[in-house]
């Protein structure tokens, strides 16, 4: 995630990229709070992992900004456009395959709906749910 604002030229690129980045670290980060605390982990191991999450930003900036700058002086721009590959594709596996088929595959029993909802109208909604959502972060990708 760092490593794309990083590597980003100028300034709408990195803010557009900047905000794509927020928008996913805060779901991502709520989901890693939430399963940790549903893990019932303790609190050094806890810190740790947080830690370690709110980091790897930062260094992926800092590393985006050294192969940048290290394009620009050999006056190639074929590295760069490499690593924004890269960081798309990794972008696009982890959603859609470890995590969204995942998601849509796996029916959870709830205690909210019962049994008035199927297994079949679950995994419907979850497509529904998870179309809205990439339509949603490509409108942001468009307009901003």
């Amino acid at each position: 995630e760092g490593i794309a604002i990083g590597i980003s030229s100028n300034k709408a690129e990195v803010f557009s990229t900047t905000m794509a980045v927020l928008a996913h670290k805060g779901f991502a980060g709520y989901a890693l709070g939430s399963s940790m605390v549903a893990s019932q982990m303790n609190e050094y191991h806890f810190f740790v992992l947080v830690t370690v999450f709110a980091f790897c930003s930062v260094l992926g900036i800092f590393l985006g900004m050294l192969f940048e700058r290290v394009s620009r002086a050999s006056n190639d721009s074929t590295a760069t456009g490499f690593i924004q590959a890269m960081v798309a594709g990794t972008f696009l596996y982890v959603s859609i395959v470890e995590i969204g088929l995942k998601e849509i595959l796996l029916c959870r029993d709830s205690k909210v709906l019962g049994d008035s909802v199927s297994r079949r109208d679950m995994e419907w909604s979850k497509l529904a749910a998870f179309l809205i959502g990439y339509l949603a972060m490509s409108s942001l990708a468009v307009f901003v």
